[in-house]
């Protein structure tokens, strides 16, 4: 086996030169070829072309050999555990691996001991070289350029220092009027079509992601985090093809109002496991998640289970059956729907007192719109050379933590608002309607029934085989819900729990005083 890299190739260290030398060997040693593996792939791990080619034929006894040799230990591998393993696959194909310049007989458990030190000194050499190659990469971003390839729009070339620069190519106004397309709210379907029949260009989906969101194209290179220096963007020492003004409105198109409110898309959900996402292991108190088995008989079964402590495993219908017994309980008597109204309406007018914020959803987003156009004006002065790295770094930084800031002020309000609403509406339904929640739970889509958890329970639902966990209710519900079942023990003269009492007492001024 003869392997070379663009280092090798530089030391005069080819394959002829390998391979010749192998060959001398094996004539001298009466030695039969069956196979010649030339490559020229990284030794950082096996998977190469060519040596998964070999592995195949042994597997699949194409050839049968016994001795695979190669110069040195490093021709082999620089991967000190992965070349143990290979070792041993290769041992259970009936062949030892052997660097004819560097003879081991690994039969003799001491020679283990100079196989270490032949993987091990190449796997440090490349991880040394590799922490060069980064820190070369990161010093040529921090000071404007870009290394590597240049992306669509730019070639490759050099300046007058002969150091490498990325300039603008026959490309660049293709990139351009992407760009301005999609700044117009054009879809990016749509952009990839045009893009080819105004200029030819043809771009993959993934591919012009990567192009919208690169800041290359507005003059800026960023520099990753590296050792005790935090991520930043630095201004490059190429030209621009787009301003920073068409860049920031892209990317605020690309994200959209919800993306930047940090509301996330809902994940896919399934009839047979709805309740995935609002279920708590009983052991370790992990998220439980399901999934579907299939059976001797074809049928597919589902089941909730823990992934993390892999100790709860329960039936989806058996989960199915204990909510709906627990929804069941939450019913009304007639005499007490004039009583709930009241405390309905005291809870409303509570939640409403209490929900005061300094500013309210169209003034959050008239400031969110004023630090956007603040951040575009500090880029516009970087790049105009009338504002310092230092000095911009700084002030966006504060702009990004007013951002963030206010981004969850309007979360909250938008949470508020739209319990503070959902209240009202159901306050104008009959009581009756608004609390038959098994009536209402089963007539519900997937979504809404997480919500109706959500609202009603304080925490997640624990679901055991053992015992019978009622769930905590939450705040609002506490002084709603399971009340009359109480209320008509104590008229029937029936002991209650005082624990459970105490966590549906009322604050005062919500719930009225009942008759002695």
């Amino acid at each position: 086996m003869s392997r070379v890299s663009s280092d090798d190739q530089s030391r005069n260290y080819s394959l002829g030169a390998q391979e010749e030398a192998l060959i001398r060997y094996c004539d001298k040693n009466n030695i039969s070829i069956v196979k010649k593996i030339r490559e020229d792939h990284s030794a950082k791990d096996f998977n190469r072309p060519e040596f998964q080619n070999f592995l195949s034929d042994l597997k699949h006894k194409r050839i049968a050999i016994d001795l695979l040799l190669f110069i040195t230990w490093d021709r082999f591998s620089r991967n000190a555990p992965e070349s143990y393993q290979m070792i041993n696959r290769l041992n259970t194909y009936g062949v030892s691996p052997c660097a004819i310049e560097q003879p081991l007989d690994l039969s003799i458990p001491e020679n283990k001991v100079m196989l270490a030190m032949y993987v091990v000194l190449p796997e440090i050499d490349n991880d040394r070289r590799g922490i060069k190659t980064r820190t070369g990469i990161i010093a040529a971003r921090a000071q404007g350029r870009l290394p590597g390839r240049a992306p669509l729009g730019y070639i490759n070339a050099r300046d007058e220092q002969n150091k490498p620069i990325i300039i603008p190519s026959s490309h660049a106004q293709a990139v351009k009027y992407l760009f301005e397309e999609i700044g117009k709210g054009t879809s990016q379907a749509m952009a990839i079509k045009l893009l080819h029949e105004k200029y030819g260009v043809r771009v993959s989906k993934n591919r012009i992601s990567q192009i919208l969101r690169s800041i290359v194209y507005a003059g800026f290179i960023d520099v990753p985090a590296f050792d005790n220096e935090k991520a930043r963007v630095v201004k490059g020492i190429h030209d621009p093809i787009i301003s920073l003004e068409q860049f920031n409105k892209v990317q605020l198109v690309l994200d959209g109002k919800n993306a930047r409110r940090g509301i996330q898309k809902p994940k896919a959900m399934r009839e047979e496991l709805q309740f995935r996402g609002v279920l708590q292991c009983e052991y370790c108190g992990s998220h439980v998640t399901g999934s579907a088995s299939r059976g001797k008989s074809g049928k597919r079964h589902f089941y909730y289970h823990c992934n993390s402590c892999k100790k709860s495993r329960y039936r989806a219908e058996d989960v199915h059956s204990w909510v709906e017994k627990i929804l069941a309980q939450f019913q009304l008597t007639s005499g007490a729907q004039e009583l709930y109204t009241e405390i309905k309406k005291d809870l409303f007018e509570a939640k409403r007192d209490h929900r005061t914020v300094e500013m309210n959803v169209v003034t959050i987003e008239n400031e969110l719109n004023r630090l956007n156009a603040k951040r575009v004006e500090i880029q516009e002065k970087l790049i105009n050379d009338t504002l310092g790295i230092d000095q911009f770094s700084a002030i966006d930084k504060q702009i990004e933590e007013k951002i963030q800031a206010l981004n969850k002020q309007l979360e909250s309000v938008d949470v508020e608002k739209n319990d503070a609403d959902l209240l009202m509406e159901k306050m104008n339904l009959k009581i009756q309607e608004v609390l038959d929640f098994k009536s209402a739970f089963s007539k519900a889509t997937m979504n809404e029934r997480i919500k109706i958890l959500s609202s009603t329970f304080k925490e997640k639902l624990i679901y055991s085989k053992n015992e019978s966990r009622t769930p905590i209710l939450s705040e609002i519900f506490e002084f709603i819900l399971l009340k009359d079942s109480i209320l008509d023990k104590q008229k029937a003269g029936q002991l209650v729990d005082k624990n459970q009492l105490s966590r549906l007492v009322a604050r005062r001024g919500i719930e009225p005083l009942l008759p002695g």
